[in-house]
């Protein structure tokens, strides 16, 4: 049990998990301005004195929806793939504004063509960003806070299928939180398709 507090403005939201709160939504007392040109604030500023309202549950707070450009850049290093043989892509993230970005999502699901439980990404960050995860395994599936001008970057260190044949294609995307608005979404996702380049190593003895 424990007290939250919030005042002015036009409203806003306090939200908990958990426990519970003592609640007090009743209009609060008017303010005294010493500008020549305004002589009193309203009671409880632009509410005018009404009481505010309490909600058990809310199932999504909005958000100031400014657009931004996230854009999302994947290679392969190297230009064949070998059946056997680890693979390495690397993952760039980055965010052109003009606001921040927080929880953004990162996906890559890999292929069949890999072997899952020997697949590992690690995350750096640099320019404000960071990763919610600092390395995992399998699929990569996570959030990022990403402000202006920031990056992240993962390398995606996968071992290739001896069985895989043909041709992979690998596919990343960057998603906003949900609510959010990206100003260009033409670059959320990159993908690379690859050749897969099998090696034989025949010997003949007599």
């Amino acid at each position: 049990r424990g007290w939250v507090g919030g005042a002015g403005g036009g409203g806003g939201y306090i939200a908990y998990s958990g426990g519970e709160i003592v609640t007090d939504v009743s209009g609060g007392a008017n303010g005294l301005s010493l500008s020549v040109g305004v002589t009193e604030f309203p009671a409880n500023g632009a509410t005018s004195g009404a009481p505010g309202l309490v909600v058990p549950t809310v199932g999504q707070i909005p958000f100031c929806r400014t657009p931004t450009d996230l854009a999302i850049r994947k290679r392969l290093e190297g230009s064949q793939l070998i059946p056997g043989t680890p693979a390495v892509y690397t993952i760039e993230v980055t965010n052109a504004g003009p606001a921040n970005a927080f929880g953004a999502d990162v996906i890559d699901l890999l292929p069949a063509t890999f072997v899952r439980d020997q697949t590992r990404w690690p995350c750096s960050a640099s320019g404000g960003a960071s990763c919610l995860v600092a390395e995992g395994e399998g699929e990569l599936t996570t959030r990022i806070n990403l402000p202006i001008g920031g990056q992240v970057v993962f390398r995606l260190e996968g071992l290739l299928a001896s069985s895989a044949l043909g041709a992979v294609a690998n596919t990343a995307e960057v998603r906003l939180a949900a609510g959010a608005i990206d100003s260009n979404p033409t670059n959320n996702r990159a993908s690379v398709t690859t050749p897969v380049r099998p090696i034989a190593d025949l010997r003949i003895t007599k």
